[in-house]
């Protein structure tokens, strides 16, 4: 699959995807309520599973939340369950419990800003901001592209440098060696890479704000749905949070999950938002399953 293309959800129009990623990432990172945070992140890891997880990525992910739960307590010392001392200082419960929360939290946000940017490609940028932003544009785009772009040529330079023998890995110290010296060629590659680009861009007339553009993108009435209930459910979810009817207590005490009228229904909207992509794609193949069992 190419990286570029994350699936039919990506193909929806650019405003409606800017919407329901903005929509998402901020309702996720707005509570420290753990329905919130296992939502986004239950979400966030349905819709990569779809396209594939890498092991090495399950571990580094793993990895990342479990220190981030364990290192907390460390820094904060609040709490009224002290599980041990060290130096004197409390290692508490409800510091850990804070830690896991804040770990699931950014997990999720980090899914869901890879997904967006696989979603968001610079065409699609350069089609939201291209006239009232011209040069945002330009920056975010090139931006955008320049991540996948390092990516693929520090690769190359790697594959390169094995095949004339000049890349050894025996050792520590022989593989730093040959790194640095990969990321010395890959730093001059892309500094001409973004000389080109700016001058050709320049050439363009791409900063021009009567700059015209050919574009295919078309707003439907499926758009109009997701947008709709995107804007609706992340303003009422913000609502619920910032009135408190959905707060957690973590300091002094691990407190209960609030359980009301209105955090019940801001929970479930929150869980069909990040559900959204998941269920999108779902649809999208049992469709193509059908029409190529009729064939």
């Amino acid at each position: 699959m190419n990286d570029n293309n994350y699936g039919a959800f990506s193909a929806l129009h650019p405003l409606t995807l800017s919407i329901y990623f903005m929509s998402v990432i901020v309702s996720t990172v707005m509570s420290s309520n753990p329905v919130y945070a296992c939502a986004g992140l239950i979400g966030a890891v349905l819709y990569k599973m779809i396209f594939g997880i890498k092991f090495r990525s399950v571990v580094i992910m793993t990895g990342f939340m479990t220190v981030l739960t364990l290192v907390n307590p460390f820094f904060s010392h609040y709490g009224n369950t002290p599980l041990l001392f060290i130096n004197g200082k409390a290692y508490t419960f409800e510091a850990l419990v804070y830690g896991g929360i804040t770990a699931v939290v950014t997990a999720g946000v980090l899914l869901w800003c890879q997904g967006l940017s696989k979603c968001m490609t610079s065409d699609k940028v350069i089609y939201l901001l291209g006239r009232t932003l011209p040069k945002t544009a330009l920056v975010l785009s090139g931006t955008l592209r320049f991540i996948p772009l390092c990516r693929e040529k520090f690769e190359s330079i790697c594959r390169a440098r094995k095949c004339i023998g000049r890349f050894s890995d025996d050792n520590v110290i022989d593989r730093t060696k040959s790194l640095l010296s990969v990321f010395s060629g890959l730093a001059g590659s892309m500094i001409e890479w973004a000389g080109d680009t700016a001058s050709s861009m320049k050439a363009r007339g791409a900063a021009l704000k009567s700059r015209t553009s050919f574009h295919l993108f078309i707003f439907t009435a499926r758009d109009l749905i997701i947008s709709l209930f995107s804007c609706v459910s992340s303003i009422f979810i913000i609502y619920v949070i910032t009135s408190g009817r959905a707060e957690f207590l973590c300091y002094p005490y691990v407190g209960n999950i609030p359980v009301n009228g209105l955090s019940l229904w801001s929970y479930a909207m929150f869980i069909v938002l990040s559900l959204i992509p998941f269920l999108f794609e779902i649809r999208e193949a049992m469709i193509w399953k059908l029409r190529l069992s009729k064939i």
